[in-house]
């Protein structure tokens, strides 16, 4: 069974956290939590539920918004090492190339 204070208050929020056509507001986390969601973030890139409501409550979010905010930077990460990966590899690939020009000239 719920607490019902626990959800009294969390449908109290819900309802001031709505705008007017029904749609959930989204919040803007500050500066500081953003640093600290940061920092823990570059120690490791996946928590442990325990870890993740612990932080939740330092940074004074809900559990699901630092879910949510771990996931979105997991995506980041992800695909700024690949793009770093391409540019690499394009690199290559293009020196490659220069390479077989070069020797095709030669052997010609």
């Amino acid at each position: 069974m719920q607490d019902q204070s626990r959800g009294g208050a969390e449908e109290e929020e819900q309802r001031r956290d709505r705008s007017s056509s029904g749609e959930v507001k989204k919040r803007k986390l500050s500066d500081e939590q953003v640093r600290l969601l940061e920092q823990n973030f570059g120690n490791e890139h996946k928590f442990e539920s325990e870890r993740k409501d612990q932080l939740a409550s330092e940074l004074g979010l809900e559990p699901r918004q630092v879910a949510v905010w771990f996931q979105n930077q997991r995506t980041r990460w992800k695909n700024k090492r690949l793009e770093e990966e391409y540019g690499k590899l394009k690199s290559i690939h293009e020196t490659t190339v220069l390479h077989k020009c070069h020797l095709q000239t030669e052997v010609s």
